[in-house]
């Protein structure tokens, strides 16, 4: 029985659309979910407890024990079940996903977190020029995501804020992005595997404020992952770096400015330690059809995250446009 050729290249690039497609559908249900449990909230304060639409979003903007737990359940919707979804259709191990071990020497793995504390720091200052050239040119600039008051009745009310804010964003954020999406493109090229997963983070976002600053943050945090091989170094190093953003609203302003100085300084030590070391050199490339750059852009061009992408610039735009 004669066996149909087919161009290797032709699967190449179908596996490349195929494997954007599956990871499109995470991205666009990211949107699809976060709408929904809204949508459920209000549902369920309007007919469970009588509140009007008015109060039940007066309540969520003012209560932070409101505020934050409906945060934390938002996040596990939009970033756990989708990415789990594609974890398995793509047969990814979860293990490694969470609970991979740390493949690195414990100093290389400190000098990684401090070089994506560093890189924090310098996406804070994109993010800074970015908004003063909207102040400038459009006489505004992109609203920075709040939540509540920032008044606490109690300690435990401090504590869930935190947990809310700061270590469950960092858990399932770097669950799905460093996790699945990372290690489910790193079979074409850990290059590719960086850039797709670091751009689909930042538009994520869907704020022209924060889009520049989570850019450059997750090509440390998809980075740093390659190089030690688990995504513990980048959960740790998105934890710190929530917790400085929460702690910042108590803070004097000499005091922020001096640590953040202080992590950009030896994110900076850290990167040329680690260059010294050749780790950068962990970053590797694999035989391919295509160009890295054509790559990626076979990936994002697939059709669902082409329509995810276009959906969370449509949200930043929107966002700007209502300023």
């Amino acid at each position: 029985m004669q066996v149909e050729y087919e161009d290797p290249r032709k699967t190449e690039r179908r596996d490349l659309l195929r494997t954007g497609s599956i990871l499109g559908v995470a991205m666009l249900l990211i949107t699809v979910l976060n709408y929904g449990i809204s949508i459920l909230y209000y549902i369920v304060m309007q007919n469970v407890y009588g509140y009007s639409g008015q109060q039940a979003y007066e309540l969520a903007m003012t209560n932070e024990f409101v505020n934050n737990g409906l945060n934390a359940i938002l996040s596990f919707s939009a970033f756990v079940l989708p990415f789990l979804f594609c974890a398995l259709i793509l047969k990814i191990n979860i293990k490694k996903c969470f609970f991979e071990r740390i493949q690195t020497t414990p100093l290389v793995s400190l000098l990684c977190v401090l070089f994506g504390l560093g890189m924090a720091m310098v996406g804070n200052i994109v993010s800074g020029i970015v908004a003063d050239f909207f102040k400038i040119f459009t006489h505004s600039q992109p609203v920075q995501p709040s939540s509540g008051d920032g008044v606490f009745s109690s300690g435990f009310e401090m504590i869930f804020a935190l947990v809310c804010t700061a270590l469950i964003p960092a858990l399932f954020e770097e669950f799905a992005f460093r996790g699945v999406m990372l290690q489910a493109l790193c079979k074409y090229g850990d290059g590719v595997a960086i850039a797709v997963s670091s751009l689909a983070f930042a538009l994520m976002h869907g704020n022209f404020s924060q889009i520049p600053f989570a850019l450059i943050l997750a090509f440390a945090l998809g980075t740093i992952t390659v190089i030690t091989g688990s995504v513990a170094p980048a959960v740790i190093v998105h934890l710190v770096n929530n917790c400085f953003a929460f702690c910042s609203a108590y803070m004097q302003a000499k005091t922020i400015s001096n640590l953040a100085l202080a992590m950009l300084a030896l994110g900076f030590v850290a990167i040329w330690v680690l260059g010294k070391k050749g780790c950068f050199r962990t970053i590797k490339d694999v035989p391919s059809f295509y160009s890295r750059s054509t790559r990626s852009a076979l990936v994002l061009v697939s059709p669902v995250m082409l329509l995810s992408i276009l959906l969370f610039l449509w949200q930043a735009f929107s966002m700007m446009v209502q300023m």
